[in-house]
């Protein structure tokens, strides 16, 4: 640690949180930080709104040509040009509102190497119009290295960077720093990634946090307990602004912790990649910070004796968000988004284009949370790398452009010169909002540092809206009250709601207290949000109340559940749903009409919740029956979510159900006014043969065509391949083929095996010869299909299947005319990036560049490397020709006569699950006791003929970008 400068005395101290205190210390008392990045600045003015930005209906809205899509009443738009600032990564306001940034150089060259020459910047922005928008910029710091965070801080910026934070102060006020200090370094040179500092971030207690990550040694003590430590572990490190109490509060095995936030009542939560391996698909995250904790992954660095463990288990993150490289993490603190968005965090994700919401909750002694898309990019070049709250309540999201690809080789491609911007997300007619005044009380102050709970009633009423005053008196009532005083101050009608509150969760925390389930329940009809929130947790938290409570909830129905909220459906239903009587009250939510909807949503998932069983509850299968079956829910999908959502959650259950309700389905797939995609669903969602009407059969047909979306086409093919088709329809069907893409038409054939009539087999068979995806077909395909034609249609049936025979001299034959027609044309991996992540081509649907795409396929990012122009379009044109290693196709045929074909994963001695394709629907889960045989596939998964899909330029291009993939940059 180098000390830096004396700093200014702290202001007077404020309560701890729980959850990052070490043990001999739970109510030491902290100090409040000068910082805030929240800041009360003017409301954005409607014609900077209109002159950046035009909205689209349903919650599109385009910004300079890109496409955002966003919650409706939301909008987006650019607040700063490349004229302030060139390729931002990270932000923070001052105690002015001015916007200080980090800005990137656009190289992607190892740390070490851009440390030779830095040109990294930090520029000051100001909306001197006072419209949100950026319009005065100043270079507060260049020459910089590569960095990694910011923060303002009492009157100075600090930025993390490889290898060290520094902490820069403009001491003349002309908006240039003039002094530099380094406040700390990771003490070993930078590593080739540039990982080691994150931050820093700003406590609520008073300390500064920052991250390190990489797996180098790292040397510290600890300046509470003066114990040396060396070790390789990721950690979330804390001083003081002065340097001291230096302490870890986290330990990991992961690449990179990133950022780190707080709830309202203090508790860390940070994002970070590489966290979680424990389950297909999960690798990054959002993790809880509590005091010593150690995370994953599991490796050799968190296997040290070095770090202090309490078992063998590691934590893992409550929020999964797979390869999506999370960045920046903030929570909104004011209600300016409306009811339900306060206190949700939102984390930038540079790999999928997006910024999240997560509705957090507590569970326990950590965490849950509800994640939904809050921004979507459709521009693969939108890559965003932090969010953070303004201070009028709106938030800004950092796009940093294209530039970077150091160790992140799902960017695909160096974009240097694809620049960077800032945005705005805001409510559309949202007031500006002041940021919350804040308690100082002395008094609460002086309960923390005691933990006393002398007077505790008044002093609760004094840290009213102090939410970290509250938690630290409450602590102290759980500790050292009295359960008489606190339930006389609980049952008391006339008592203060901060009084009740803070009394009902030291009773119902304290062991062996006495407190009954309906002296809870009462407070559910609160008037007070916290007094009521309380209650909803204290009952969550007591599983044993569930057969009373459901008791309860039967004589409270019809007066709660009109008005009842997500929030308390799913704080009780999920408790009663296992109960007989609360199953049936789960089912009436979810049937009745006059419910609101996110009441009855929560009852499909809360029967969802437990496993959905193939024979569920009568009750259950005729709720899910008659809103399936209502006329009216289809129309009104197609606008409201809700609705959409209900109706979503109804058909999953259906799919699961033994006796599905076919009547409802067949209502729901002819109702012409029901989005497509609910309405493909429902046909899939019925018994295996079921037919299909004229209506239904001419609603599926035409989305098998390759212009249709991936997602479209796989689901149209679902459900014809399920239903029973009529001669006619077949016959109907064969005309279609001709024009189906390569990964739609094998799966088509199932439903023309043992055709025995002749004028059939013989359309099917001219069709086929000539179809654009005639490269997909295979002999062991066509011969189930012919095998019972009619002697006198054997020659033609022959004739096809020799025409798709392998044949390696005219597969050499075809890749040289192709080469000799590609070597003309000039190409473009950028529009062969396009092609590969194109609906056209759907490559990504089952291939990886990074680690983001299907992982039906090989991963392909260092293809390149590896592999010449010419094996490249050998494995586009002929994909059986060779199959890499763990990706060879097996056949598997069950004792029920059905037959597999795809690549085996997660095999046990019990079973296997077989990937047929790209999706979750695509796995199946085969015991082997189901298995008659099973044998090696000579075909590969992925479809021949690909080259018939596409130009003879796209292909070039394709080719030119797989060429160019690699790790790096280049």
């Amino acid at each position: 640690m180098v000390t830096p400068r004396p700093v200014p005395q702290q202001p007077e101290p404020t309560p701890n949180v729980r959850g990052l205190l070490p043990p001999h210390s739970w109510l030491a008392s902290l100090r409040r930080p000068g910082h805030n990045r929240r800041m009360l600045r003017p409301s954005l003015s409607l014609a900077g709104l209109l002159a950046l930005t035009h909205a689209l209906p349903a919650g599109i809205v385009t910004v300079e040509g890109r496409r955002f899509t966003l919650p409706d009443g939301f909008t987006v738009e650019k607040v700063a040009t490349t004229n302030e600032v060139l390729r931002p990564v990270n932000a923070c306001f001052d105690d002015q509102g001015r916007l200080y940034v980090t800005d990137a150089s656009g190289s992607s060259a190892p740390p070490a190497e851009q440390a030779k020459d830095p040109r990294w910047r930090v520029i000051r922005l100001e909306s001197t119009r006072h419209d949100g928008v950026f319009d005065k910029s100043i270079v507060f710091a260049d020459r910089l290295p590569m960095l990694q965070g910011i923060l303002w801080h009492q009157g100075a910026v600090y930025i993390g960077g490889t290898p060290a934070i520094w902490k820069l102060t403009d001491r003349d006020g002309d908006g240039r720093a003039d002094e530099r200090v380094e406040w700390w370094n990771v003490g070993r040179p930078s590593t080739h990634c540039g990982n080691e500092v994150h931050g820093p971030y700003a406590g609520p207690d008073g300390f500064l946090y920052w991250t390190k990550g990489a797996f180098e040694p790292i040397r510290w003590t600890n300046g509470v307990t003066h114990e040396v430590h060396v070790d390789r572990g990721a950690h979330i490190f804390r001083a003081r602004p002065d340097g001291s109490e230096f302490d870890s509060i986290m330990t990991g095995g992961m690449d990179n912790p990133v950022e780190v936030a707080f709830t309202r009542d203090g508790e860390c939560l940070f994002t970070s990649t590489f966290i979680d391996f424990s389950q297909p698909e999960y690798r990054d995250g959002i993790g809880h910070a509590i005091y010593g904790a150690v995370y994953g992954k599991e490796n050799s660095n968190v296997e040290d004796r070095a770090v202090k463990r309490t078992g063998p288990a590691l934590l893992h993150p409550f929020i999964e968000l797979g390869a999506a490289a999370p960045s920046g993490l903030c929570r909104l603190s004011t209600s300016s988004f409306g009811a339900g968005y306060q206190d949700n965090f939102f984390a930038s994700l540079f790999n999928l284009h997006k910024i999240t919401r997560h509705q957090v909750r507590p569970k326990g002694a950590t965490f849950t949370a509800e994640t939904s898309d809050f921004l979507v990019a459709e521009d693969t070049d939108f890559h965003p790398t932090d969010v953070l709250e303004s201070p009028d309540g709106s938030l800004i999201v950092a796009d940093t452009g294209g530039w970077y690809k150091l160790c992140c080789p799902t960017s695909q491609l160096w974009k240097p010169d694809v620049l960077g911007t800032l945005y705005r997300v805001r409510r559309v007619g949202g007031e500006g909002v002041a940021s919350a005044s804040q308690v100082k009380s002395s008094a609460v102050a002086s309960t923390v540092r005691r933990g006393s709970t002398e007077n505790w009633r008044s002093r609760v009423v004094e840290a009213r809206g102090e939410p970290f005053a509250q938690h630290a008196i409450i602590e102290a009532l759980i500790r050292t009250g009295e359960n008489a005083d606190l339930r006389e101050a609980f049952l008391s009608p006339g008592s203060d709601a901060a009084v009740r509150r803070a009394a009902l969760i030291a009773l119902s925390e304290r062991e062996g207290a006495p407190l009954a389930l309906l002296e809870v329940t009462p407070l559910l009809s609160s008037a007070d949000a916290q007094l009521h929130g309380a209650a909803e947790w204290v009952i969550r938290r007591r599983s044993e109340w569930a057969a009373e409570l459901s008791r309860w909830t039967r004589t409270q129905l019809p007066a709660w559940a009109p008005h009842a909220t997500a929030d308390q459906a799913k704080a009780i239903l999920p408790l009663i749903v296992r109960d007989p009587e609360g199953q049936e009250i789960v089912a009436e939510c979810a049937r009745r009409a006059d419910f609101p909807p996110a009441l009855r949503l929560a009852a499909f998932e809360s029967m969802g919740g437990i496993g959905g069983s193939k024979q569920p509850p009568a009750s259950w299968a005729k709720a899910v029956a008659e809103v399936i079956a209502d006329p009216g829910a289809g129309a009104e999908a197609a606008s409201n979510n809700s609705t959409r959502a209900l109706l979503a959650a109804a058909l999953r259950l259906a799919a699961q159900m033994k006796e599905s309700p076919v009547e409802a389905l067949t209502r729901l797939s002819t109702n012409r006014a029901a989005p497509l995609d609910l309405r493909i669903e429902s046909i899939a969602a019925r018994p295996g043969h079921t037919p299909l009407s004229a209506a239904e059969f001419e609603t599926l047909k035409p989305l098998l065509l390759p212009e249709v979306a991936p997602s479209l086409r796989s689901a149209g093919v679902r459900a014809l391949t399920r239903a029973g088709l009529t001669q006619a329809q077949k016959a109907s069907l064969t005309e279609t083929l001709g024009q189906v893409g390569p990964l739609e038409l094998p799966p088509l054939l199932g439903l023309y095996e043992g055709v025995e009539d002749p004028s059939l087999g013989h359309d099917l068979i001219k069709v086929l010869g000539t179809a654009k995806a005639r490269g997909a077909l295979r002999p062991d395909l066509l011969k189930p299909c012919l095998a019972r034609l009619p002697a006198a249609s054997q020659p033609e049936a022959q004739a096809l299947i020799s025409l798709v025979a392998p044949d390696s001299a005219a597969q050499g034959r075809r890749i040289d005319s192709l080469l000799s027609e590609l070597k003309g044309l000039t190409t473009d991996i950028r529009r062969g990036q396009a092609v590969f992540n194109s609906t056209k081509a759907a490559c990504v649907q089952c291939h990886q560049i990074g680690y983001a795409g299907g992982e039906v396929g090989p991963n392909l990012t260092k293809v390149g490397e590896v592999r010449s122009e010419r094996d490249l379009l050998e494995a586009v044109v002929f994909p059986s020709a060779s199959f890499v290693r763990s990706y060879e196709p097996l056949v598997v045929i069950t004792r029920d006569g059905e037959v597999h074909t795809g690549i085996v994963r997660d095999e046990t001695d019990a079973g296997f699950t077989l990937v047929t394709g790209p999706g979750q629907a695509a796995e199946l889960h085969i015991s082997r006791k189901e298995v008659q045989e099973q044998r090696p596939s000579a075909v590969s998964l992925m479809p021949a003929g690909l080259e018939e899909q596409l130009s003879r330029q796209e292909l070039a291009d394709l080719i030119a970008f797989l060429k160019n993939t690699h790790w790096g940059v280049k």
